[in-house]
């Protein structure tokens, strides 16, 4: 079918030369061997196709029997061999005998199809090359790209790629990648914005820098007893929620969140009203004070339901599942939110109790957590059947 296809040889990237030149000039050669393989079997299945009572002998890329068997089985009735021979040390028996024990196994292997020699396999794929046109392309909905689908939370309408559990093989992240995530979303332009801030609004220098960094350190601590049940099922922040205000309370959860993502990052891609920096005591206290009044009872009833009342155990298929261990709603935890959050903002209406709304974090959370515990009911018990790939 091909003996050798026209081809360059390659430009040494360090000398800018081709590899194979004389005097630094080139011609196009022939290229064959194991390379020109496949372009060789879509040449001879055209031809065995378009003429299926002629004779047809295949050259082309073949070294050993597997290579051969592809010409047999698209309609050659024997082959030939130049370039393996070539590279051969006795010049070509080796070869030969690579091919005839080759087959010997190959009619050994199928002995249940009775196949004696190779005129009984000869074209028996040949009609399977088609053009591309006829080849289905399956359109209903139960086809899934040829991988059967799992049974089980993966069909609910409450999973997606995005919120799939992580495997345990692709948690590849150590002390170094998440402490470098942490850095990254610390030193950014509105930690700049909130520095100018605080020496605007009197503070120095060091004073500014070390309120922020004490901050930080204090936000740590949070941010890694909520980020354990990620680290141990794989599963985002929106599912864990899932488990403390419901399957269907947690899109409160998530959309406070997503506010507060979109105000912070918005600052460093200018889509932040001009009026919130322009006054230092408006984005401080105003914004990010008020902002953590509503996440800090958020912080509160999902550390203590984690960590207190479901001892760091969770059933992640049901956080998929309607019917499941956890409700659609968790009311307790949705009471203790809106506890939190009405304690901390109470500074703003009682000038009085200013002091509690400028340590809003710190009430909303204390306040939140209490409640939680004293109204929260302990968790389902686990299933016993069920088994949770963690670390």
């Amino acid at each position: 079918s091909s003996n050798t296809f026209p081809s360059l040889p390659l430009v040494d990237p360090d000398t800018l030369d081709f590899e194979v030149n004389v005097e630094g000039y080139v011609s196009s050669g022939g290229l064959g061997g194991p390379a020109i393989l496949p372009l060789s079997l879509a040449k001879v299945a055209q031809m065995t196709r378009a003429l299926p009572d002629r004779n047809f002998s295949g050259i082309g890329g073949i070294a050993d029997f597997a290579h051969a068997l592809n010409y047999f089985l698209l309609g050659c009735g024997t082959v030939q061999v130049c370039t393996a021979a070539m590279l051969d040390h006795a010049i070509g028996p080796n070869v030969i005998r690579r091919l005839t024990e080759g087959l010997a196994e190959c009619l050994e292997r199928h002995a249940d199809r009775r196949w004696t020699s190779v005129d009984d396999l000869k074209g028996l794929l040949r009609d399977r090359v088609v053009p591309q046109s006829e080849i289905r392309r399956p359109i209903d909905k139960t086809y899934h790209g040829g991988h059967e689908v799992e049974e089980g939370y993966t069909t609910s309408p409450r999973y997606n790629a995005d919120l799939a559990p992580v495997p345990l093989s692709a948690r590849t992240w150590g002390t170094y990648d998440i402490a470098a995530l942490w850095v990254g979303m610390v030193v950014c332009i509105p930690t700049y914005m909130l520095a100018a801030g605080l020496v605007a609004g009197g503070m120095n220098w060091w004073e500014a820098v070390g309120t922020i960094f004490l901050a930080n350190l204090i936000v740590l601590v949070p941010m890694l007893l909520t980020g354990h049940a990620g680290t141990k099922y794989g599963i985002p922040f929106p599912v864990l929620a899932r488990a403390s205000f419901g399957l269907a309370g947690s899109h409160v959860v998530a959309l406070l969140r997503a506010g507060v993502a979109c105000g912070w990052f918005g600052i460093g891609v200018a889509i932040m009203p001009w009026k919130l920096l322009a006054d230092f005591d408006a984005y401080i206290f105003g914004w990010l004070v008020g902002y953590s009044a509503l996440l800090s009872p958020v912080a509160a009833v999902l550390i203590v339901d984690y960590w207190w009342m479901r001892r760091c155990e969770l059933v992640v298929e049901d956080l998929y599942l309607d019917g499941g261990t956890y409700p659609l709603v968790n009311w307790p935890a949705m009471f203790a939110l809106v506890a939190g959050a009405a304690a901390a903002l109470v500074g703003l209406a009682v000038p009085s109790m200013r002091a509690i709304y400028d340590y809003a974090w710190f009430v909303g959370f204390g306040v939140a957590a209490v409640v939680y515990v004293v109204c929260g009911r302990r968790a389902p018990a686990l299933r016993g059947d069920l088994q949770h790939e963690s670390v």
